[in-house]
């Protein structure tokens, strides 16, 4: 019998702006994404902004692991409990989590800056992880409400130019491409607001990005990829192993 390919994903059960004016609400989106991380069989889903009831996630099954800070959190990731995976950070605006994905250990971390936020005291978080863990397979993935020709049409500003130094410091790969459609498409505006940067992944390990816009209740659309990681097993004789890994995401707009 074959093995089930591992997916990934991130999301964010934001509201959207009906043609009628009216809104659909985080509920609503939760109720959405929740049926999609079933019919696409989603191991390990990041969320930006979730639905809450007195300041815990709600509205996903019972198949997964939530992981959040308690009280209005901002980010939270979601695991299925099939995989094993140790929390390494919780906060309201970062979760940074060693996943296991059936003998390949990932670290997974998600991050949601807002405009107004200082973005220097988010880049120092992730730095001193990726400094510890520099050894490790890494994806940061997050919104930093940030803008550069280097990931979309808009001029660089400062937070940009912020970024765009932290990951030629860090040597950090962006899969993020300048001619990409937005993430968040309205009639009002459209933007590019999320990021995604590996650590050591080859190149042709995470291909195929592509976002799309009719999988959720929303004006934000959905982000496809895979990974394609090649690995040796262990036992002598076996030949070696490829892993597809589909991520998806769902970005909110601050």
């Amino acid at each position: 019998m074959a093995r089930r390919i591992p997916k990934c994903a991130t999301a964010s059960p934001n509201f959207r702006t009906t043609p009628a004016g009216g809104r659909l609400t985080h509920e609503t989106a939760s109720a959405t994404l929740a049926h999609n991380l079933l019919r696409k069989n989603i191991d390990n889903i990041a969320v930006t902004e979730p639905f809450t009831v007195n300041g815990h996630v709600t509205g996903f099954c019972h198949d997964f692991n939530v992981v959040y800070q308690v009280d209005i959190p901002r980010t939270a990731i979601l695991v299925r409990k099939s995989l094993n995976f140790m929390p390494l950070k919780i906060e309201r605006d970062l979760i940074v989590l060693n996943i296991d994905f059936k003998g390949l250990n990932v670290l997974f971390m998600r991050l949601y800056c807002p405009a107004n936020d200082n973005l220097t005291d988010y880049i120092i978080k992730i730095e001193s992880a990726v400094q510890r863990f520099w050894y490790q397979k890494i994806i940061v993935n997050g919104v930093f409400n940030a803008k550069s020709t280097a990931w979309g049409p808009r001029v660089t500003d400062y937070r940009g130019e912020e970024i765009l130094e932290f990951i030629y410091r860090q040597d950090l790969p962006l899969i993020n491409f300048p001619d990409s459609p937005p993430i968040f498409d309205s009639s009002r505006e459209i933007s590019w607001i999320d990021l995604t940067f590996t650590m050591n992944f080859d190149r042709k390990e995470i291909a195929d990005r592509t976002v799309n816009s009719d999988e959720m209740c929303s004006d934000l659309k959905l982000i496809t990829y895979n990974w394609h990681i090649e690995r040796f097993k262990k036992k002598i004789g076996e030949k070696k192993g490829s892993r597809a890994i589909k991520n998806i995401e769902f970005q909110e707009k601050s």
